[in-house]
């Protein structure tokens, strides 16, 4: 049984993450060192097998890439690396995907705090 099986049956922008930034020498094992994940690529230019400077994680659980989104910023080979939601192909080409927001995190409310506008 392979553990691919388990991955939720969700959309994939909730378990995998599209990293920004990386440093031209980062391999995929290096990347895949600074985190508990199930996989990691790091993009690579087709004819010169040169790193593009980008690549993608994915964990097995939500909650793991919740963790990663809310403990920025990372370094990755000593370079600060932007983490984002990985969007598919088909959902970069719809009008307003990126301006759809599903989820925000609001912190730091007191309880009793009665202004609910």
């Amino acid at each position: 049984s392979s553990l691919s099986w388990s991955l939720p049956k969700s959309p994939e922008s909730l378990w995998k993450l599209f990293i920004r930034g990386l440093s031209f020498e980062t391999t995929n094992v290096s990347l895949r060192s600074h985190s508990e994940l199930w996989n990691c690529v790091v993009r690579r230019d087709p004819n010169t097998k040169h790193s593009r400077g980008f690549g993608f994680v994915t964990y097995t659980t939500v909650e793991g890439v919740d963790s990663i989104m809310n403990a920025r910023p990372h370094k990755v080979d000593g370079r600060v690396v932007e983490p984002k939601r990985a969007v598919s192909r088909e959902d970069t080409q719809r009008p307003g995907t990126h301006l759809t927001v599903k989820k925000i995190f609001v912190g730091g409310i007191k309880e009793d705090n009665e202004n609910s506008t």
